[in-house]
């Protein structure tokens, strides 16, 4: 009876086993079925890219050609508005390209203007900002409050008052010069605004390019630049601090700093000299070997 017993457990036993073992098959073969269908899916997938972009640097290509990159610049230094040298349209200029160097959308102009602006301006603009509601209201209120015929007579002093000095670059100094002069005559000819340039030049340097009036910046220039190359070769020549403003800024940066001093202290002897130049020699024709008599030779 007992053995009767335990065969029957033996087969059930044997049986659910081997019903076990038959799940177990049957689910790794579904694994591998599953795997297989992952295996078919990327190797399509690799075959359609290949296809529509056999070479990797032109699928690159394409996939950058949607995007659009954005570039702040922000070396260039924002502009400061000084009533005297600019009007305040030419200074609302200079802010919108500067906003737009900083990728800024116009939307923003209005909020960001506020640090541009001088102190006795951000006072005026904290009062007034309900009022403009946007950028072109705020540029209409500015020039109404920034532009009277005081402002306009202030800038138009300043331009005459303005002389070039000995350290001032000559390049710049015209190009700013004729700036300002467009600020405060807008009607002028540009020979005109070349010949208020030309008036204001450092002394030594107008009596040198001559008593003819140029009507361009480029041939006052150039002019300004062939006289100081013949003074300042007189000056190398005779050991003595240079009498003429530089062309560009970057002409005198090897000097010592005892040159440099020498060259400021230039104008103040030239005053007190009362008859005489900054050269050695007498205006008048007096020739001691290093007078203006040496530079027409050396300009010749």
């Amino acid at each position: 009876m007992l053995n009767e017993q335990e065969d029957m457990f033996a087969k059930i036993a044997e049986s659910v086993l081997s019903r076990q073992f038959e799940m177990l098959a049957m689910e790794r073969e579904k694994d591998r079925q599953t795997i297989r269908m992952l295996v078919n899916t990327v190797q399509e997938q690799n075959q359609r890219l290949k296809q529509r972009d056999p070479d990797p640097a032109a699928a690159l290509t394409n996939a950058l050609k949607g995007i659009t990159l954005t570039t702040m610049n922000c070396n260039i230094d924002p502009p400061k508005f000084d009533i005297k040298k600019m009007t305040p349209e030419a200074f609302l200029a200079a802010v919108e390209n500067h906003f737009k160097s900083m990728a800024y959308d116009e939307s923003k102009y209005l909020v960001h203007v506020k640090s541009l602006l001088p102190e006795d301006a951000k006072s005026w603009y904290n009062h007034e900002l309900p009022s403009f509601r946007t950028w072109k209201g705020f540029k209409v209120a500015f020039n109404a409050k920034f532009d009277s015929w005081q402002d306009r007579e202030r800038r138009r002093s300043e331009l005459q008052r303005k002389k070039q000095h000995l350290t001032q670059a000559t390049e710049k100094y015209i190009y700013e010069m004729i700036d300002l002069s467009k600020q405060c005559y807008y009607d002028d000819s540009v020979a005109d605004l070349v010949k208020r340039a030309q008036a204001s030049l450092h002394p030594n340097l107008r009596v040198a390019i001559g008593a003819n009036f140029y009507k361009t910046a480029k041939d006052l220039i150039a002019a300004c630049d062939l006289a100081t190359s013949a003074i300042e070769a007189s000056d190398i020549m005779y050991k003595r601090a240079y009498t003429v403003p530089p062309m560009k800024a970057s002409d005198r940066k090897g000097f010592t700093k005892k040159q440099e001093n020498a060259e400021q202290n230039v104008p103040q002897q030239a005053k007190q000299t009362r008859g005489r130049g900054t050269f050695r020699g007498n205006f008048r024709g007096g020739n001691n070997g290093s007078g203006w008599s040496n530079l027409m030779d050396l300009m010749d």
